[in-house]
C-alpha cells in the first residue's frame, strides 16, 4: 500500500476485509479542522458552526478512514475563519492494485490509482459539479454511499472508487467493478419530475461526448436506454440514476452512478483496447488516455449541458443522441407479440418511437421485468 500524507503516525488492521485504518500526524490547521471538514465539507454542512452534526457512522468507518476528501475551488468558511484551497486538508490512502486483481481484469500491469490532482487540474466547472469528491481505493458501491449511506452529501459531489465490491445496477442487480474501471457517482438537483426520464440519457450522452476527446468520434455508442456500447456492439459501460423527492427544498435530488471499462478488457472490452486498434496517425490526434481526465471532462461537460437541460429539456440534445445511438432504423421483434416495428427515434417523453408494418407510429416501453430492457419492449400506439 503506498501512503501520500504527513508523517504516518498510527496504524491499526480493521476487521473488516483487512483494511488499514491510517491516522496521520496533522498540522494543527488540519488537526483544528478535520471534524469539521468531514461534517462540512463532505456531508453539506460548509456554513454551520455546530460542531455536533452526526458523526459518521460506526459501520462506515471503512469509509471514514479509507477515503480522501477533498473540497475544489473558491474560498470557504468553516468556523468562522478563511480557508483557502491551499489549506485542504490532503491525507489520502492509495492502494496500488494487485498482480492477481490485474490479471483477473485483463490487465498487464497494476492499475495507477485514480490520481485526484490531476482530475482537479482538468475540472472546469463553474459551480459545484464534481468539487467536492470523495475518492476510497475500494467500496461496495459509489452509488450506495450517495444515495442510502450519506443521504445529506452535498449537491454536486462526485464519489470515485477504483474498485466496487457490489456496484449496483438496474434493480437488484449487482455487478463486479474491477480494477481499470472508472466508477463514480454524483449528486445533481432537478425540479420538474418530466425531466426525470431523460437525465439517464443526458449522462449517457456526455459519457460518450467525454469518450471522443480521446478517440475518434462514433467510436462509443450510446444503447437505448442506460448503456454504454463500442461501435461493434460490445457493452463498455452503464449508466443508473435514481432519484428521491426533497419536500423541503421541493426538488429532485438524483443520483447519478457510472461504470465504464477505461483499463480493464474484461468481463468485455475496453477502451485502451479500442485505442490499439486506432492507427498511429489518429492516436497521435488525441491526448493519452487516463481516468482522471475522462472524469474531468465528464464533469465539464455535463455542467453545460444540464443548464441547457433545465430551460430546454431533452430536445435540443436529441440530434446529437441519435448521431451516437445504435438504433435509426433498426428493425425489432417484438417479444410480446411477435410483430416487427423499425425505430425511429424518441418520443418527448423518452420513450422508443418506431413504425409498425403499415407505417404507424407507436411507442415501444421497456418491460422492467425483461434482464435486457431493450429486448423486452412493449408496444403502446400513438394516437
Amino acid at each position: 500500500m503506498r501512503l501520500q500524507a504527513s508523517t504516518l503516525a498510527h496504524s491499526r488492521r480493521l476487521t473488516n476485509g483487512g483494511w488499514m485504518n491510517k491516522l496521520f500526524q496533522l498540522n494543527s490547521f488540519q488537526k483544528k479542522h478535520l471534524e469539521s471538514y468531514l461534517h462540512k465539507g463532505l456531508l453539506g454542512h460548509r456554513q454551520s458552526t455546530n460542531m455536533h452534526t452526526a458523526t459518521l457512522p460506526e459501520r462506515h468507518t471503512l469509509f471514514a478512514s479509507a477515503a480522501t476528501v477533498f473540497g475544489v475551488g473558491d474560498i470557504h468558511s468553516w468556523m468562522g475563519e478563511r480557508v483557502s484551497p491551499a489549506d485542504r486538508i490532503d491525507f489520502e490512502i492509495r492502494e496500488e492494485s494487485s498482480n492477481d486483481e490485474a490479471a483477473e481484469s485483463g490487465i498487464s500491469a497494476p492499475v495507477r490509482p485514480f490520481c485526484v490532482d490531476k482530475y482537479i487540474a482538468q475540472l472546469t466547472t463553474k459551480h459545484n459539479l464534481g468539487r467536492y469528491i470523495v475518492y476510497a481505493p475500494r467500496c461496495e458501491s459509489t452509488h450506495t454511499l450517495c444515495l442510502d449511506d450519506y443521504p445529506k452529501l452535498s449537491i454536486g459531489s462526485v464519489v470515485v472508487a477504483d474498485k466496487q465490491g457490489a456496484s449496483k445496477g438496474r434493480g437488484t442487480n449487482v455487478w463486479d467493478s474491477p480494477p481499470g474501471q472508472l466508477a463514480f457517482s454524483f449528486k445533481i438537483m432537478i425540479k420538474h419530475p418530466s425531466q426525470l426520464v431523460c437525465m439517464q440519457y443526458l449522462v449517457s450522452l456526455a459519457v460518450v461526448k467525454a469518450c471522443e476527446v480521446y478517440m475518434p468520434e462514433r467510436s462509443v455508442r450510446l444503447k437505448w436506454p442506460n448503456d454504454i456500447y463500442t461501435n461493434d456492439k460490445v457493452k463498455i459501460g452503464g449508466i443508473l440514476c435514481n432519484s428521491v423527492y426533497n419536500s423541503e427544498k421541493k426538488e429532485f435530488e438524483i443520483v447519478c452512478g457510472v461504470g465504464l471499462n477505461v483499463f480493464n478488457d474484461q468481463p468485455t472490452t475496453c477502451l485502451a483496447s479500442m485505442m490499439s486498434h486506432i492507427s498511429d496517425l489518429d492516436q497521435g490526434s488525441f491526448p493519452p488516455l487516463e481516468r482522471e481526465g475522462l472524469l474531468a471532462h465528464f464533469m465539464n461537460i455535463f455542467e453545460r449541458d444540464l443548464e441547457l437541460y433545465r430551460v430546454r429539456d431533452f430536445q435540443p440534445f436529441l440530434p446529437d443522441y441519435l448521431k451516437k445511438w445504435l438504433h435509426s432504423d433498426e428493425r425489432l421483434t417484438l417479444q410480446a407479440d411477435g410483430l416487427t416495428v423499425t425505430v425511429k427515434g424518441l418520443t418527448s417523453e423518452g420513450y422508443l418511437l418506431a413504425e409498425d408494418s403499415d407505417g404507424d407510429p407507436c411507442e415501444l416501453h421497456p418491460d422492467y421485468n425483461s434482464l435486457d430492457l431493450y429486448q423486452g419492449l412493449l408496444k403502446k400506439k400513438i394516437r
